[in-house]
């Protein structure tokens, strides 16, 4: 895909520096850039998401269980949109 985008001239400059000391065309210097900018981004999801897992250990508490017992509650709540089952 091809885009427009402005660039200051002092990172234009700083960009063509580094493609020619990297044997690489602007294109491919923008190309790396961008592709370097997701690796990172992606990386940082994915320590966060690291960091959020097992999130409830400090609480000693199993966490389905949990959701079982604060779900239960709902068992005694009339139902307003389907009857109540008929029991033989």
């Amino acid at each position: 895909m091809r885009t427009l985008v402005d660039i200051p001239d002092d990172k234009i400059s700083a960009l063509d520096a580094l493609a020619r000391r990297k044997s690489w065309s602007r294109a491919e210097a923008v190309r790396q850039g961008i592709n370097r900018l997701l690796a990172a981004e992606k990386a940082a999801d994915m320590q966060a998401l690291d960091e959020a897992f097992g999130g409830w250990d400090h609480f000693g508490v199993d966490g389905l269980a949990y959701q079982r017992a604060i779900r239960a509650e709902w068992d005694d709540r009339p139902n307003a949109i389907l009857p109540e089952p008929e029991t033989r």
